[in-house]
């Protein structure tokens, strides 16, 4: 199966690469050697500056690490160069919060701006898909009506080695590109928004056929390693192991390696409500559900509920057993829930790898029970002797998230 879905996604990206190349024109050419029906006006070569203004185009900053009330419990996406791996970001792997922003050269910028990065990965890109802010380095083109947003993310695409060439002809001992540079910088624009948006939806039915194979792949890997890097339950040693480590691992009690926290300052209900909204605007909370629904939607913050901020944490259904991993502050629609946090001694041990452990018990379930003090918290799992043995799981399993 893998070798299949390999052999698929190698096409996809060869025909990405192909239409990369003639779908946008030579600097030399003004026009593409391959076109949509429609199209036959000439493309011109413009100057960023012509087509963003000084003020749409957002540098970032960095809020003083010494102050931990910039950071913690940072609910603000906070650009990195780690985050531009992906054409989409909805979250960001660092977090500010707003008072981070205000005390930083940090500025918001709106959902659907193009970020760019200009000094450590010149030339990645992404779209980020809320409301976001970046660190220096990166730039953040807000969208505009003069060029399709979608379309910018390719044309930044095309031209990474173009601007990897421009940062090291600035004679800075590190390579980067400033914003006078950036606003130089010319790419190629068709006669019409309606001829970008064409060429940009085409090459993203592309991306997203590969993003489907690329995540097939990755969460076939992914269960291997979870299937085989944990003992099955009739063993003390897993399958696959790192070198240097050999002893059995152990039984402990999920008593002893997590605290529960009932949902009622934290609950509301959502199902009486119609003020959930779809989109958070970025001062929102989200309302989750450990069903197969996951994320209700969003509140303004209620004065009578209390956010719960301790995250990450598992949100566990009492009645189902279900379980999801939640990492931002948030309320839950229900009442019949646990919120699952690791004790001191265990922080250490990675999210993902205590759901898999506790979606691996195999507890039968009660009807209308409540399931997870009479039969989960008192349960035995099984875990390395030496903690840096269950470290490198999570870091395996955390570069295959990412």
């Amino acid at each position: 199966m893998i070798k299949t879905t390999k052999l698929i996604l190698t096409n996809l990206i060869n025909q990405k690469n192909y239409y990369l190349r003639h779908l946008f024109p030579e600097v030399e050419n003004l026009t593409p050697s391959l076109r949509f029906k429609g199209y036959s006006n000439k493309w011109m070569f413009k100057k960023i500056s012509f087509i963003y203004k000084d003020t749409e185009i957002i540098g970032g900053g960095t809020p003083s690490t010494r102050v931990r009330e910039y950071y913690d419990n940072g609910q603000v996406n906070w650009f990195n160069v780690v985050d531009l791996k992906q054409k989409y970001v909805y979250s960001t792997i660092n977090k500010i919060t707003e008072l981070g922003v205000q005390k930083s050269a940090a500025k918001i910028f709106p959902k659907n701006s193009v970020v760019l990065g200009c000094s450590a990965t010149i030339g990645d890109c992404c779209i980020s898909k809320s409301k976001s802010s970046c660190k220096q380095g990166l730039f953040a083109f807000i969208p505009n009506d003069k060029i399709y947003h979608e379309y910018l993310y390719y044309v930044f695409v095309i031209n990474k080695l173009s601007l990897k060439k421009l940062a090291s002809g600035a004679g800075s001992t590190f390579p980067n590109i400033n914003k006078s540079m950036l606003k130089e910088f010319e790419i190629p624009i068709p006669p019409t928004l309606e001829e970008q948006q064409a060429i940009a939806n085409f090459l993203s039915k592309i991306d997203d056929a590969i993003e489907r194979e690329i995540l097939r792949i990755m969460s076939t890997q992914k269960q291997y390693y979870l299937n085989n890097m944990f003992p099955k339950s009739n063993q003390n040693i897993p399958m696959i192991r790192f070198r240097g480590f050999s002893d059995e691992w152990k039984n402990v009690s999920l008593s002893h390696i997590t605290n529960y926290t009932q949902p009622s300052i934290h609950y509301y209900q959502a199902s009486k409500s119609t003020s959930l909204k779809n989109e958070n605007n970025g001062n929102l909370v989200p309302v989750y559900t450990a069903g197969k629904t996951y994320l209700m939607g969003y509140i303004e913050k209620q004065t009578n509920l209390k956010t719960f901020n301790r995250v990450p944490c598992i949100l566990f259904d009492d009645f189902t057993t279900e379980a999801k991993i939640i990492s931002v502050p948030f309320y839950t629609s229900s009442s019949a829930s646990k919120i699952i946090t690791l004790t001191k001694e265990y922080e250490f041990l990675p999210y993902e790898i205590l759901l898999n452990l506790i979606s691996s018990l195999n507890i039968e379930k009660i009807s209308h029970g409540r399931h997870w003090i009479s039969q989960y918290q008192n349960s035995d799992v099984k875990l390395p002797i030496n903690i840096d043995e269950i470290k490198l799981i999570g870091k395996t399993l955390e570069r295959i998230n990412h």
